[in-house]
């Protein structure tokens, strides 16, 4: 974990509703999630495994906008490490996605948002 992220996530948790998308196996994961300094900051988990689909298969998507009410996808941003699972999903699935890059690599797709450390992540959602 970076050293800003539960202070981010904190500051997220009570102005947004925070879940959390993964792909893994449901016991490895929320054994992992239930131990993080994260964990009171999210309102929801939702791994592959227990979805029926991984991202950045549509069908991951699906399941949770079902789940979280489905909210006009314009009020939802997608926050991720991996170009080819979070936001590759986000892109196809038409939500803005918010790419974590701290090592500055390059990418022709096209993310709505590129963050080299979380806590730009709040100028972004002011």
């Amino acid at each position: 974990m970076f050293p800003e992220t539960a202070d981010v996530m904190k500051a997220l948790s009570g102005r947004y509703h925070v879940a959390l998308v993964t792909n893994g196996l449901k016991e490895v994961q929320r054994s992992r999630l239930e131990r993080s300094a994260i964990r009171p900051f999210i309102e929801k988990i939702f791994i592959s495994e227990e979805m029926g689909a991984a991202k950045p298969h549509g069908g991951f998507f699906e399941a949770v906008f079902r789940e979280i009410g489905n909210p006009p996808k314009a009020d939802v941003l997608i926050i991720g490490d991996s170009l080819t699972s979070d936001i590759k999903g986000g892109i196809d699935y038409g939500i803005d996605t918010c790419w974590f890059n701290p090592g500055g690599k390059t990418s022709t797709l096209p993310v709505t948002y590129t963050i080299a450390s979380l806590g730009k992540l709040l100028e972004i959602l002011k």
